[in-house]
């Protein structure tokens, strides 16, 4: 998993840097190996371990919003811009 200690910053911090299509590859795949833990936990009655359900509750949020450019009111709009550079449509002028 990118993120070991179940951080939804430290899943955007591994993928910073990455194209469209790897970021949203990286989440699918994180998150099934979140709920692949909260499956686990719940079979063998093991505890999850601390911050995987908010994690996984984060990484949903995430590919909503990658995927459909949707966001929760009760998260910041201002959470995944650092992985978008300026908009190409904006020049700047003197």
């Amino acid at each position: 998993m990118l993120s070991e200690d179940y951080q939804i910053e430290s899943f955007l911090d591994a993928i910073e840097g990455k194209t469209y299509t790897q970021a949203f590859f990286l989440a699918k795949c994180e998150i099934i190996a979140v709920e692949h833990l909260l499956l686990i936990g719940k079979s063998t009655q093991n505890d999850v371990p601390v911050g995987v359900m908010g994690y996984a509750d984060g990484l949903k949020e995430f590919i909503l919003f990658f995927r459909y450019a949707v966001s929760k009111k009760r998260f910041s709009k201002d959470r995944y811009s650092k992985l978008f550079g300026p908009s190409p449509n904006k020049i700047e002028t003197a």
